[in-house]
């Protein structure tokens, strides 16, 4: 799964790859249709720069993202035989997590801002791209609300599982969520997910307990996916 899971980044990170070179607007200046001839450490700045130094950037960032993406799975595929859990999870799953959270923050929506950006600056009137990015916001939050209202319906221990800066993140983009999204609230339906799964799996059922991944049970402390008390690992006991 690790591995399926670092040729899924490479590929996405490929495939994203060619878009900051697109968006690069060298050699135009905005407002007219002259075309700069200059080139030296002393020509003046121009909106232009800014958006070429910015999609430089995000392609650099893209590369980082794509390239450690093959370093990570080359590891798992060479030396992933029969590794012990603390390197597949602490290690693995660590860098796994940074490379999609820079990924998601440092490639794919600084790319929307600059696509916004440049709409932005070429057009005659603001109105109409304004109006789009209303719609956009508008089906990009009703979606995520109807997605993350599922995931806390059917599937709240993994929901409870998530890094605390994803949590984090999910909270501040819908605060109208963050009250589900709280370790206290989702830890009853966590348990009874829990209890589940053990159901399907014909795992008997004892006493419910909450194990730190961090430490001993019902130690408060920071657990390997970055969470805190709460974030806890679920088992029978």
């Amino acid at each position: 799964l690790l591995l399926a899971l670092c040729e899924l980044m490479a590929l996405i990170g490929g495939l994203f790859l060619p878009l900051p070179l697109e968006l690069r607007r060298h050699n135009f200046v905005f407002g007219g249709d002259e075309v700069v001839s200059e080139k030296s450490w002393n020509a003046p700045l121009t909106i232009a720069d800014g958006m070429d130094a910015f999609a430089v950037f995000l392609f650099a960032c893209d590369v980082w993202v794509t390239f450690f993406a093959v370093v990570v799975g080359m590891v798992v595929a060479s030396a992933g035989w029969r590794l012990d859990d603390g390197f597949c999870r602490q290690t693995i799953e660590t860098l796994a997590k940074l490379l999609f959270y820079f990924f998601l923050h440092g490639v794919a929506w600084p790319l929307v801002t600059l696509t916004f950006w440049i709409s932005f600056t070429e057009a005659s009137s603001p109105y109409p791209l304004l109006g789009s990015i209303f719609c956009f916001l508008a089906f990009y939050m009703s979606f995520m609300s109807i997605f993350m209202n599922l995931l806390l319906d059917q599937a709240p221990l993994e929901v409870y599982h998530m890094p605390n800066w994803l949590k984090q993140d999910l909270r501040v983009t819908m605060p109208w969520l963050g009250h589900k999204i709280q370790d206290d609230n989702l830890r009853p339906r966590a348990l009874r997910r829990a209890a589940k799964l053990r159901e399907l799996c014909g795992a008997p059922q004892e006493d419910e307990t909450l194990t730190e991944t961090g430490g001993g049970q019902g130690q408060q402390g920071t657990n390997r996916f970055g969470g805190r008390g709460g974030a806890a690992k679920i088992h029978a006991t």
